[in-house]
């Protein structure tokens, strides 16, 4: 049964979309958490950190589908976080105990902050995407309705007629790089805190692993 207005039925279309909401779904997490592992086998490899036979095993089963999500609620219920037990998992899915080289060096706080800030990148553009479509949406009414009257406003109260299309400000330039400065700001915000990234893992840095938001 549902217990929010996100998961209503009947509500949840108002408060949020299908496609948000598969961004912040328990498959796509546990895809970000895997992303994680498949990046950093990777870059391991290269830098000869692990085999590089572990690394491509690792990312072959980097894959929410072949996650029993079953077992991780049960494992998760138990531990208190998911990250183990997808980690789990993914080492006992790797042939020939390849699996064991999984993680190697990282922890539950470096792939939960990583698989978040993911998840809020992907975000970001669909709020970027619907912005769009509403700034798209108001121009053209600003424009077909540009010369129509309507009453101004002033101290809570009518004033002298103005024209309709001043009032649909969303829809300007000015204000559609307002939105974007907001969205910027937030990426520059995460960057600024995962400064000192590179620096406690200089050689991953130096192999390409994402430690910042790009």
């Amino acid at each position: 049964m549902p217990a929010s207005l996100i998961d209503s039925a009947v509500f949840r279309d108002i408060f949020s979309t299908e496609a948000m909401r598969g961004v912040f779904s328990d498959e796509n997490r546990v895809q970000k958490y895997l992303d994680f592992e498949a990046a950093l086998a990777r870059a391991q490899a290269r830098l000869g950190i692990i085999p590089k036979e572990a690394a491509e095993e690792i990312c072959r089963h980097s894959n929410a589908a072949e996650i029993d999500f079953a077992k991780l609620k049960t494992q998760t219920e138990r531990i208190g976080y998911p990250v183990l037990p997808v980690v789990q998992q993914l080492v006992a899915l790797c042939r020939d105990g390849l699996g064991e080289w999984c993680h190697w060096g990282a922890t539950t706080q470096d792939i939960t902050d990583s698989a978040t800030v993911l998840q809020i990148r992907e975000a970001l553009l669909l709020i970027e995407r619907y912005l769009d479509g509403i700034a798209a949406a108001l121009a053209a009414l600003a424009r077909k309705y540009r010369d129509t009257p309507m009453a101004g406003r002033s101290n809570l109260q009518q004033a002298v007629p103005i024209p309709s299309a001043t009032r649909w400000r969303p829809c300007s330039p000015r204000s559609r790089g307002t939105s974007s400065a907001s969205m910027n700001s937030a990426r520059a915000s995460w960057s600024a805190n995962s400064a000192a990234r590179p620096a406690r893992y200089p050689r991953l840095a130096a192999a390409g692993l994402p430690l910042r938001a790009s």
